[in-house]
């Protein structure tokens, strides 16, 4: 049946989505770190969609060019059937799930508190 605990930013605003990946680009150490203990829980972030170069603006030998690539920053992680109709471990489960991917998306969020308030708020709901 496909279900998934999913959480982070997905098709964001182009304004957006350039800060986001500045910010990866300046603190890559910690998004790695972050991406590091995602995947260490069984979360991946997204690839859908990816650009096939590194966007204009950074450079192109960057070693970590496919997070730049990414035009969305979701991740997810299954929710295995006998997870799912297990009343006490789906919550627990959940629980432990947004705990997990909390962090990644307090450094979206970091980078979205900065960029909206210098974007024009009616363009950016258009």
């Amino acid at each position: 049946h496909g279900s998934l605990w999913g959480g982070g930013l997905y098709c964001p605003d182009a304004n957006v989505l350039k800060a986001v990946r500045m910010d990866i680009y300046d603190n890559i150490d910690e998004f790695l770190d972050l991406n590091n203990s995602l995947e260490e829980k069984g979360f991946v972030l997204s690839r859908e969609d990816s650009l096939k170069k590194i966007p204009t603006g950074f450079p192109r030998d960057f070693p970590h060019g496919e997070f730049l690539k990414m035009k969305h920053y979701d991740m997810y992680r299954p929710i295995t059937d006998d997870v799912l109709y297990d009343e006490e471990r789906l919550i627990e489960e959940t629980r432990r799930a947004f705990a997990a991917m909390m962090p990644m998306n307090r450094f979206l969020n970091f980078t979205i508190d900065e960029t909206l308030p210098n974007i024009n708020r009616m363009d950016f709901y258009r």
